[in-house]
């Protein structure tokens, strides 16, 4: 096939289980998944990591991947995410100054995000719960309005509401709170999955 293949067409024919449909969707996006974490200030052998990582994602997660069309943001979210858990790992055993002196300098490495102070760390973490967050109203928006309505009342009200003011305000009995609860987070999880969450 050629390289000029729409990343859809690719997928659609990775998830047909053809061989040659995944070596070309790996080697078009290479070089974007080891952008994002030398942009990160990674090494070259933690973007490694990364890279093995993103690919084993991709490989499990892509049938679950409910709108394939985005499969380029779903893919720059999970490279993202990965470079965020890696960096959670690494920072129980070491601090970012260690890590700085640790790391190989080759100039193919070097990037503007060496310049930032240790205290950068904290942006990226705010960057990840920007995108989850969205992800987060986005599934919640493409919810039934009932189930959104029954989510936003237990999960995101002032305060504590109980299953009794649930039920009187959706005209549900109280003892199908919980497994309507239950159904409504499934659809949630179910949503956030196909937006790369």
């Amino acid at each position: 096939m050629k390289n000029s293949e729409s990343d859809l067409k690719l997928v659609e024919r990775c998830l047909q289980g053809q061989e040659d449909a995944w070596q070309t969707l790996i080697e078009r996006y290479q070089s974007l998944i080891y952008s994002v974490p030398f942009s990160l200030g990674f090494s070259k052998s933690e973007a490694d990591d990364i890279f093995g990582s993103v690919c084993l994602i991709v490989l499990e997660k892509l049938p679950t991947l409910h709108q394939q069309e985005k499969f380029k943001s779903w893919l720059l979210i999970t490279t993202r995410r990965e470079c965020w858990r890696l960096h959670r790992k690494s920072e129980r055993t070491t601090t970012a100054a260690d890590m700085a002196r640790n790391r190989e300098s080759t100039q193919e490495e070097m990037n503007y995000l060496d310049l930032l102070p240790d205290s950068s760390a904290p942006l990226y973490d705010a960057q990840i719960k920007h995108e989850e967050l969205e992800i987060l109203q986005k599934s919640m928006a493409a919810l039934d309005e009932r189930c959104r309505k029954m989510l936003e009342l237990l999960y995101f009200s002032d305060g504590p509401v109980s299953y009794g003011a649930v039920a009187r305000e959706l005209k549900i009995v109280e003892g199908a709170v919980g497994p309507s609860r239950a159904r409504c987070l499934k659809k949630l999880a179910y949503l956030m999955a196909g937006m790369g969450f």
